[in-house]
């Protein structure tokens, strides 16, 4: 039953991109559905395989994006505003974050402190403590968010789960983070110390030019 449910809300949300975006080729965008389709009954596969407890409790669950809502402010000091894709209820009401990702697991993530990723993986502990922030408003008072993470829900992904612990450890490193992009804006300080092949695929080559990765490893 669950597999017949994606594959008609698939067909469903099909049509109506179709007529909404009026592709030049029907075969590709076939194409790129069927894909869709196929990491979508792949993710149902590992979500039923996995059955690790958790069940639905919010999707998309937006915060200071919208009119008249307000920003939330973690641990008294930094405002923020986005969106969990989801959050889940597990025994004991335990919470988990959940942040999807379309692309592959980088393994650079794993190195070090797999908690911050080295400032570049900041959502699973940052959307940890929003959840914790809105406890008795949109999320059960009683809860306590117990486990975040990067959940690659694709095919390409491999459907892996990168968790990370809620604990005050990797709370403060968030924060450390946090502090440091604050400083440096305040200060107007902005250096760049790109990792090898990160410039490649960064938005804002055109601030730094193309030259940043070689420049810094002299």
């Amino acid at each position: 039953a669950a597999r017949e449910l994606v594959d008609r809300v698939a067909r469903e949300v099909a049509a109506v991109e179709q007529e909404r975006s009026e592709p030049l080729s029907r075969e590709v965008f076939e194409h790129q559905i069927e894909s869709l389709r196929l990491d979508l009954l792949g993710y149902l596969q590992d979500e039923a395989e996995r059955n690790d407890g958790f069940r639905p409790l919010r999707a998309e669950l937006r915060f200071g994006l919208d009119p008249g809502q307000d920003a939330v402010r973690i641990r008294g000091r930094f405002l923020l505003r986005g969106a969990i894709d989801a959050i889940e209820l597990g025994a004991g009401n335990a919470m988990r974050v959940t942040d999807y990702k379309t692309g592959r697991l980088d393994p650079d993530l794993l190195k070090g402190t797999p908690a911050v990723g080295g400032g570049e993986m900041l959502q699973p502990i940052l959307y940890a403590m929003v959840a914790d922030a809105l406890r008795g408003r949109e999320l059960p008072a009683d809860a306590e968010v117990a486990a975040s993470r990067l959940y690659y829900a694709t095919r390409r992904g491999g459907y892996r789960s990168l968790d990370v612990v809620v604990a005050e450890d990797n709370l403060d490193r968030a924060l450390d983070v946090l502090a440091t992009i604050d400083d440096a804006l305040k200060n107007g300080k902005l250096f760049a110390l790109p990792r090898e092949g990160a410039c490649k695929a960064c938005s804002y080559r055109a601030v730094c030019g193309p030259n940043e990765e070689t420049r810094t490893a002299h």
